[in-house]
């Protein structure tokens, strides 16, 4: 939790700078839809999963009133532990902790079709953005006994990253607001905060 309140407001020092072409927004979304897989260990003893994530930066330069080109990088981590058997030098069964880590970054370039004129409408904006790129990162498992650390083969995931989203901004004072969306971007709602310079 304390990691994404630092998150949400590292934008806040670019307020002071903000004036209108460029949008830059910070977010955290919900649910972590990779960690949703760990329940695949959940009959394990010992199990438990934790998460950060998905963090969500997006740039945007509005370049008319009903289109937008950006980048978007978004982040997710997750690892998962449970305890597991092995056969020490003695042949006696001990138990075995086991680790399972995964990271994950996509870096998308990103199209927004703005369903309202941003001069008639200074406060809200509306917008419904499609995302593609390419997507990296590492999945480590390991165990207290190496030679019976379980070999866990994941569905073959395509390196492209995607996203489909539809938003909505509202900004509180001319250079700062809040943003939220809903769809399939590491999580399927999102939201943070929006800066326009």
């Amino acid at each position: 939790m304390k990691k994404s309140i630092v998150f949400l407001f590292v934008i806040l020092p670019l307020s002071v700078f903000c004036q209108g072409k460029y949008t830059v927004s910070a977010g955290v979304g919900f649910p972590n839809l990779p960690r949703l897989t760990s329940v695949l260990f959940k009959n394990n003893n010992g199990y438990s999963s934790k998460g950060n994530g998905p963090y969500h930066i997006k740039v945007e330069n509005r370049l008319n009133e009903w289109f937008g080109l950006g980048i978007n990088i978004n982040y997710m981590d997750y690892q998962v532990s449970y305890v597991g058997e092995a056969l020490d030098a003695n042949g006696i069964k001990v138990p075995n902790n086991i680790l399972v880590k995964s990271h994950n970054t996509a870096l998308n370039i990103r199209a927004n079709f703005h369903l309202l004129n941003n001069v008639e409408n200074e406060k809200w904006d509306l917008y419904i953005g499609t995302g593609l790129g390419y997507k990296f990162g590492k999945f480590k498992v390991s165990s207290d006994y190496t030679e019976y650390t379980p070999t866990i083969t994941l569905p073959s995931i395509s390196p492209i990253g995607l996203e489909f989203t539809i938003g909505a901004r509202y900004f509180v004072i001319p250079n700062l607001g809040i943003y939220a969306e809903i769809g399939p971007a590491k999580s399927f709602i999102q939201f943070g905060l929006s800066c326009r310079f």
